[in-house]
């Protein structure tokens, strides 16, 4: 099932997938057994789609190798849990329904439990079933009434569909369900292709030019001694490249900036020396306060000085704090984590106005996947990424997380500006059309004018309501059914 997912998008094998799920919980005996077989479900598709996490560890694969194990399958194992837990409740439902209800009761619990994965624990996203159609930009303009949650419930719907010709059902019945789930993906398509033969060009913002810089620096040299003012050097030179418009912004990627240059204020000098004059500079950046470190985004006038902080709130557990840190202080783990200090979290998510800014929500790494906080109340003009994919080298981790950047502008209605440090960069509209490109694993530049927004989507307005509207017709629908059912014997 995660060849479904990017960079590979292919989409059919859902077809395949889900059928077998649907059809191993079916012939468990008992609830342990579908557990055990959600779970085995849950641990394949988990590894084959999170690998890449493990590459983290190679940037230092001396200190860090006995770790590989557990990064490749401790968080598998975890998130297959929920996997288990579906499989349990959906062996429970098997016992009072048949036919089209179980299958539209098995779709339903699949889409409510990725919706928990994406909430409890502060939630991880990751490829969730609707992300298996990123390859089809006509198919995700319906993640603008949708959303990811909705669009992963009908992606499962018509995927577990054929499965009922494998039931008792009449033959009417079972031609039905090919039908639907076949022609419910070429409607969505093609109300999506509709939508973006009328999109017309992209609109811009013509005195507000962007240059995003990509350093490209590995991620091994990024973090040395010996390295930092020459890194330094490559992000202020390819910032002062000669262009045909004189860029307004100069936008660096996730701690591009090493240091706190309201701490070492010579750097600060030195920084703002070598910037073009005239502009704004945005930066990730660690910043430090009476409270501790922010991994935070930097945004400065450089003709000033002046400067605001926007400090990550999402923060990514054991990458960025160590949840239960007092109960793990003991035994090679413990001593491994014991000298790491865990980030301060931040109030965001909320809109930055700064200055003659079209107004922004600043996103750090993966804040960006977590549809319902990519903004505040207060709806900015475009969405700020700024990512370090690095870390995880030429793997379908930095594909996967530029896909679901992109889907944001898509639910939005807002623009997306993405800048990693190795890749991948991009500016994309409204419509998820990416405008420029930066690929993975080279430095560079883009300069660009700022996209302009569009009139709020269905989705930015009412978020996940027409999911749960979804959800309960069909469980009403089931209901229906089986009482219908129940009298007609």
């Amino acid at each position: 099932m995660a060849l479904a997912m990017p960079p590979i998008n292919a989409f059919p094998v859902l077809w395949l997938c889900f059928p077998i799920l649907y059809l191993a919980v079916d012939i468990a005996k008992s609830k342990k057994q579908a557990f055990l077989f959600g779970c085995v479900f849950g641990i394949g598709y988990f590894v084959a789609g999170l690998y890449w996490i493990t590459f983290a560890l190679f940037v230092d694969l001396a200190e860090w190798w006995w770790l590989i194990p557990f990064a490749l399958l401790l968080a598998p194992m975890i998130l297959a849990i929920y996997i288990g837990i579906f499989a349990v409740l959906t062996f429970q439902i098997f016992k009072y329904f048949q036919g089209v209800g179980r299958v539209l009761l098995f779709v339903t619990l699949w889409s409510v439990i990725s919706y928990l994965q994406g909430h409890l624990f502060t939630g991880f996203p990751w490829n969730l079933s609707g992300y298996a159609w990123s390859g089809s930009l006509s198919m995700l303009q319906n993640l603008s009434w949708l959303g990811i949650y909705g669009l992963t419930l009908i992606t499962v719907l018509c995927a577990t569909l054929p499965v009922i010709w494998l039931s008792n059902a009449n033959l009417a019945t079972k031609r039905a369900s090919i039908i639907i789930s076949i022609m419910i993906p070429l409607l969505m398509w093609s109300w999506g292709s509709w939508r973006l033969s009328n999109a017309g060009e992209t609109e811009l913002h013509s005195d507000t030019i962007l240059r995003i810089v990509q350093g490209g620096i590995p991620q091994k040299e990024k973090w040395l001694e010996e390295k930092q003012i020459d890194n330094l050097d490559i992000y202020l030179n390819y910032s002062n490249l000669p262009a045909e418009k004189k860029p307004t912004h100069i936008i660096w990627p996730e701690t591009a900036l090493t240091i706190d240059i309201s701490k070492y204020t010579k750097a600060g000098e030195y920084i703002r020396k070598n910037l073009p004059k005239d502009t704004i500079f945005l930066t990730g950046n660690i910043h430090q306060n009476e409270n501790g470190f922010y991994n935070s985004l930097m945004i400065m006038d450089v003709n000033s000085g002046h400067r605001s902080y926007y400090d990550k709130s999402h923060l990514v557990p054991f990458g960025e704090y160590m949840p239960f840190r007092n109960l793990l202080s003991f035994g090679a783990l413990g001593a491994a984590i014991s000298g790491l200090e865990d980030f301060q979290k931040g109030d965001g998510p909320y809109t930055v106005a700064f200055k003659d800014t079209p107004t922004f929500s600043p996103l750090i790494c993966y804040e960006v996947i977590f549809p319902e906080t990519v903004t505040s109340r207060e709806r900015p003009e475009w969405l700020l990424n700024v990512t370090n994919d690095g870390w995880y080298g030429k793997t379908s981790g930095p594909y996967q997380h530029f896909a679901f950047s992109r889907a944001r502008a898509i639910e939005q209605g807002l623009p997306l500006v993405r800048i990693a440090g190795t890749g991948i960069s991009a500016i994309i509209d409204a419509y998820g059309r990416i405008l420029a490109y930066l690929p993975l694993g080279v430095g560079g530049t883009i300069d660009h004018a700022l996209p302009k927004s569009i009139k709020e989507t269905m989705y930015a307005l009412y978020q996940s309501i027409v999911f749960w509207m979804l959800n309960l017709s069909l469980v009403v629908f089931s209901l229906f059914l089986r009482c219908f059912l129940k009298k007609n014997r």
